[in-house]
């Protein structure tokens, strides 16, 4: 007996608690990582000769760019082993889902699809975190760069002493350095904890949803509703075109969306947590009822959305 349809749309707080786990995990490797930045940082501060040496601030922007590079190796392994792992669970929601008289090619989850799973997830496509750390490492060492040759002008022009301006250098050095901000391909613009947290909803949901859309098409079936409720964020978020709908995975089944037409309007965008649940070709009408009564949440909302809208119109009139 496949699982019931009230519990297939009752997974989200499964997937939110890999999430947050996967969150954590990915925050842990930017701690260290901060932990080691500041650490060196602080080294070459304290250390009066790379005043005057170049050799000393290459040495500094050296390992910076390793703990950079080492940070970006530590998500591309993090990312990996998340992968599989997510990639199992899906499967075992969609092996779950359906009749067991559907498993006519497969029986146990396959790691044929991982790879796929990896270049569909991954945040650019190609170049690979290690590749995005080497950016943020430039980013920082052309501060700390800067923070040398202000120094020294600052100290040429105001007659500072070398202790003085090894004060200065220090403080400049220990104190905020500004945020760096990754332009992803969409040209957002992300600052770090807002980055990984986002890396870590989307990587985590999109695999989950890539898993059990590949087990469903194995098996056969084609339809999934978009489960996990209204969406969080107010409209105009995408989702609150989707949620609740029956899509086609593959565009066989006529009179249905497929998923990459939700996809292309903005379905599953960067941190959206909507998955699928499987619609059976004998649930199909008990499913389109559930449909229907998404439609009649998404107009009250949409009616409640327009009426606050005039009422703040009528009160900007009334000022």
């Amino acid at each position: 007996m496949p699982t019931n349809p009230q519990k297939r749309l009752q997974r989200k707080r499964f997937i939110r608690k890999r999430i947050e786990r996967n969150q954590e995990r990915v925050r842990r490797i930017l701690v260290d990582a901060k932990r080691s930045l500041d650490s060196r940082i602080l080294k070459a501060a304290n250390d009066g000769r790379t005043l005057t040496s170049a050799t000393l601030r290459n040495m500094l922007y050296r390992d910076v760019g390793k703990i950079y590079v080492e940070m970006g190796g530590n998500i591309e392994e993090w990312n990996r082993a998340m992968v599989g792992t997510t990639a199992k669970e899906g499967f075992k929601f969609a092996s779950a889902d359906i009749p067991k008289a559907s498993r006519q090619t497969w029986d146990r989850f396959s790691r044929a699809h991982v790879d796929d799973y990896l270049a569909y997830v991954h945040p650019e496509n190609a170049p690979g975190m290690v590749a995005v750390a080497s950016r943020l490492a430039e980013q920082d060492i052309r501060f700390l760069r800067r923070q040398y040759v202000e120094v020294f002008r600052a100290g040429s022009v105001s007659g500072m002493t070398m202790r003085e301006m090894q004060k200065e250098l220090k403080s400049r050095m220990t104190g905020t350095r500004p945020d760096w901000k990754f332009i992803d391909s969409a040209g957002r613009a992300w600052k770090p904890d807002n980055y990984f947290n986002m890396l870590a909803r989307t990587t985590v949901a999109n695999v989950e949803r890539e898993s059990y859309a590949d087990t469903m098409t194995d098996a056969g079936l084609d339809l999934v509703m978009v489960a996990g409720g209204q969406p969080t964020a107010p409209p105009p978020d995408p989702c609150w075109e989707w949620y609740g709908k029956i899509l086609s995975l593959t565009g066989e089944t006529k009179g249905y969306p497929t998923v990459a037409e939700a996809e292309a309007s903005g379905l599953y965008h960067p941190n959206c947590i909507h998955y699928h649940a499987a619609v059976l070709p004998d649930e199909v009408e008990e499913f389109e009822k559930r449909e229907q009564v998404a439609d009649a949440t998404r107009d009250e909302a949409a009616q409640a959305d327009l009426k606050a809208e005039k009422e703040s119109i009528e009160r900007q009139k009334a000022a």
